[in-house]
């Protein structure tokens, strides 16, 4: 207890000492959360790279074909599919010759991103030669990827609340039972 002034202020040793603790593991647990979404970030940001990938070289045949055979039909058709998957913001099937390009676009909420894409060039083997066709081009958007990194960090904020309020209740009888209980029985 401390005195101040004319009253008496009483700051009990287990919560100073639970609040002290508690700051700690805090800070400790934000630091490491810190670092935690850093690396997601950037583990996200590579997922969806591989996926856009994937998609690119797994549709580029067919549409090779269906751009040789002006298929225009059948390339929109491809462009809806790819466009069903949920990392998928835009698709773009560009003809060099530009007589026949195909666009699909997700939400207007979901621009497509400068640097999360994939581009695959679509070659048509002709007379042991390969002859460029065209592009087929697959984005996602930068919300995309904030928002898969955003719930991963709700996932990580309520995690870290719930082991706050835990270990703080535990801390909190502990710090009773062995250090304040003792004291008052000492003193009494």
């Amino acid at each position: 207890m401390k005195a101040a002034g004319n009253k008496v202020v009483a700051h009990p040793l287990a919560l100073v000492l639970l609040r002290k603790l508690l700051l700690a593991y805090f800070s400790f647990a934000v630091v490491i959360t810190g670092i935690q979404m850093f690396m997601e970030y950037h583990h996200t940001r590579q997922e969806i790279l591989n996926t856009l990938q994937s998609l690119a070289a797994t549709f580029a045949p067919g549409a090779e074909s269906a751009l040789w055979e002006f298929q225009e039909a059948l390339l929109k058709s491809m462009a809806n599919g790819i466009g069903t998957h949920p990392p998928v913001a835009r698709v773009d099937i560009i003809d060099l010759d530009g007589s026949l390009n195909v666009s699909w676009q997700a939400a207007p909420d979901q621009q497509p991103s400068s640097t999360l894409f994939a581009q695959q060039t679509l070659l048509h083997a002709h007379g042991g030669n390969n002859k460029e066709l065209g592009y087929l081009c697959i984005a996602s958007s930068d919300a995309m990827l904030v928002s898969r990194t955003k719930e991963t960090l709700l996932s990580f904020a309520v995690n870290i609340s719930a082991q706050l309020l835990f270990l703080g209740l535990v801390l909190w009888l502990q710090a009773r039972k062995l250090l304040v209980k003792p004291l008052a029985e000492f003193s009494a």
